[in-house]
C-alpha cells in the first residue's frame, strides 16, 4: 500500500490531488502504521469519507473509505461518515459536496492532531484527544503482546464438554460432538478457555477440555507418540482409536501425518503449546472488552475464540493490574473506537485491534503504587463477583452496590494512570462501556 500511495502522490503536480477508495482497516491496526505515518508526516490528508456499512460491493463484506490526498499539504482534515444504507447511498453521495466546495458539510480536525496513531474519524473528540494521551501512554503492543491459543487436530473430536470430574481417580466424564459418553484421563487433556459466558474477572472454570497429546517441560513442547500415549492414558487412547477413521476423514490439512501410526493423533499446527503460564484472557469477539486472569499452568485459550495478553513480568500483581486496565471504561472506549465492528453490536478484538490501543505502560516501572492499587481492586472484584453469582437475591442487592463502588474505584485509578484531565475523564465516563459490568452478571447468576 505504501508504494501505491508514494507513486500516486509523486505523479501529482504541485497543486494535484489524489482520490482513492480503499479498505479502511489500515486506519486503526498495527500494520497500517507505516501508511498513516507517510500520509500524516507530509500533511497529505485533505478529506475522508467513511462508510458505516460493509455491503457496498456485491458479494463482498468490507468496510471502505474515500480519501483525498493533497500534494501541497493541508492544515485541516475534513471528514464525514455516511450512515445510510446501501440503497440510499447513491442519492446521499450525489448530494454531498466535496469539502473544497462546502466545508460546512464536514467535521474537521487540525492536521497536526492526525498522526501515525490510529485514525478514529467517527469519534472526532477522541481523535483530537489522542495526541495528548500519547504523551504518557503507548500502544499496548509496545508493552505486551496479544497472542492466540491452541488449535487442536479436529475440534469435533478433541474438544470435550465436561459432564463430571472424578477428582479421586483423576478422570473426566465428558461428551464431544461425535461421542456422548466419554471417560478420559484428566492428564491426557488441558482445560480450555472458550468464549462462553465470559465476563470481566471471571474465575477459572473447568467445563471444557481439549485432548492434549504433548508434554510441556521448561516451556518446550514434546509430542507424545501414540503407543506411549495409549500406555500412559489408556482411556484416551481407546477413545481416539474408536474414532480414528472419522478423525482422519475430516482432516484436510496437507501437513497431517495420516499414514504415520505414531503421529496421526498430533496437531497439524503445534504453535503456542508451550504457553502454559499465567496470563490475561480476552475474548476475541465480544460486545465489549472483558479480561480475566488465570494463574494456572493448566489453562489454554481456544485458538478461534479467546486470545491472551502476554506481558514481560508475569507476577499476579502485574497480571491483575493489566486486567483491571483492560476492564476499565477508558480502555473499553479506546478499544471499541479502533476495533473492527461486527454484526449485532459485537467487535473483533484480536491482536491487530488491541495492540494499537493506548496503554499506561509506564506505571509498571515508575508507579508501582498504582499497579498495586489496580491489582488489589481487580482481585476484590473477582472475589465479590463470585459471591454475587452464588448469593441469595436479598444478598445480591448489597453485593451489587459494593461492585458498583469497586468499578468506580477501578475507573478512577485507571484515569489517574492514563494521566487524564478532569474534562477527559468525564468524556470517557459520558460515553461509558457498551455493556454494564455489573448487569452482565445477572445472566450468569
Amino acid at each position: 500500500m505504501i508504494p501505491f500511495i508514494e507513486k500516486g502522490v509523486a505523479l501529482l503536480n504541485k497543486k494535484g490531488r489524489l482520490g482513492v477508495v480503499i479498505q479502511n482497516r489500515f486506519f486503526k491496526n498495527e500494520y497500517g502504521e507505516g501508511v498513516r505515518e507517510l500520509i500524516t508526516a507530509n500533511k497529505l490528508l485533505s478529506e475522508v469519507i467513511t462508510f458505516d456499512l460493509n455491503n457496498i460491493f456485491k458479494d463482498r463484506i468490507t468496510y471502505i473509505s474515500s480519501l483525498v490526498l493533497d500534494k501541497k499539504g493541508t492544515d485541516i482534515v475534513h471528514y464525514n461518515t455516511i450512515k445510510e444504507d446501501v440503497f440510499a447511498l447513491p442519492s446521499v453521495l450525489q448530494k454531498l459536496p466535496s469539502s473544497k466546495d462546502d466545508a460546512t458539510a464536514y467535521s474537521s480536525v487540525k492536521s497536526e492532531n492526525i498522526t501515525k496513531e490510529p485514525w478514529i474519524f467517527e469519534s472526532p473528540d477522541l481523535l483530537a484527544m489522542m495526541d495528548s494521551l500519547s504523551k504518557y501512554n503507548v500502544p499496548f503492543g509496545k508493552f505486551g503482546e496479544i497472542r492466540v491459543g491452541i488449535q487442536v487436530l479436529w475440534v469435533k473430536a478433541y474438544h470435550l464438554k465436561v459432564l463430571e470430574i472424578d477428582h479421586t481417580n483423576n478422570l473426566i466424564k465428558a461428551k464431544s460432538s461425535i461421542d456422548d459418553n466419554i471417560i478420559i484421563e484428566k492428564d491426557a487433556c488441558r482445560s480450555l478457555v472458550p468464549n462462553e459466558r465470559f465476563y470481566s474477572f471471571r474465575k477459572d472454570v473447568d467445563d471444557t477440555y481439549a485432548i492434549f497429546p504433548y508434554d510441556v517441560i521448561d516451556e518446550e513442547k514434546h509430542p507424545i507418540l501414540f503407543d506411549d500415549f495409549c500406555t500412559r492414558f489408556p482411556k484416551a487412547g481407546t477413545y481416539l482409536k474408536k474414532h480414528k477413521k472419522t478423525i482422519q476423514e475430516n482432516i484436510k490439512d496437507k501437513k497431517y501425518k495420516r499414514d504415520d501410526s505414531q503421529r496421526w493423533h498430533l496437531y497439524t499446527r503445534e504453535s503456542h503449546l508451550e504457553t502454559n503460564y499465567p496470563k490475561v484472557l480476552i475474548p476475541m469477539t465480544a460486545n465489549d472488552v472483558y479480561a480475566s486472569v488465570t494463574l494456572s499452568d493448566y489453562y489454554y485459550c481456544d485458538n478461534s475464540n479467546v486470545n491472551y495478553a502476554d506481558i514481560p513480568d508475569k507476577t499476579s500483581e502485574n497480571l491483575y493490574a493489566v486486567a483491571s486496565i483492560f476492564n476499565s471504561t477508558i480502555f473499553s472506549v479506546l478499544a471499541r473506537a479502533i476495533a473492527n465492528k461486527q454484526q449485532n453490536g459485537y467487535f473483533k478484538l484480536n491482536k491487530q485491534y488491541l495492540e494499537p490501543v493506548l496503554f499506561p505502560a509506564y506505571i509498571f516501572e515508575k508507579d508501582k503504587k498504582t499497579v498495586k492499587e489496580l491489582a488489589s481492586v481487580g482481585m476484590e472484584l473477582e472475589k465479590k463477583q463470585n459471591e454475587y453469582i452464588y448469593a441469595l437475591p436479598h444478598k445480591q442487592r448489597r453485593i451489587k452496590k459494593q461492585l458498583t463502588d469497586l468499578w468506580e474505584m477501578l475507573d478512577s485509578i485507571t484515569a489517574r494512570a492514563y494521566k487524564l484531565t478532569k474534562t477527559q475523564e468525564q468524556y470517557f465516563k459520558n460515553i461509558g462501556r457498551n455493556i454494564d459490568r455489573s448487569e452482565i452478571l445477572d445472566s450468569i447468576a
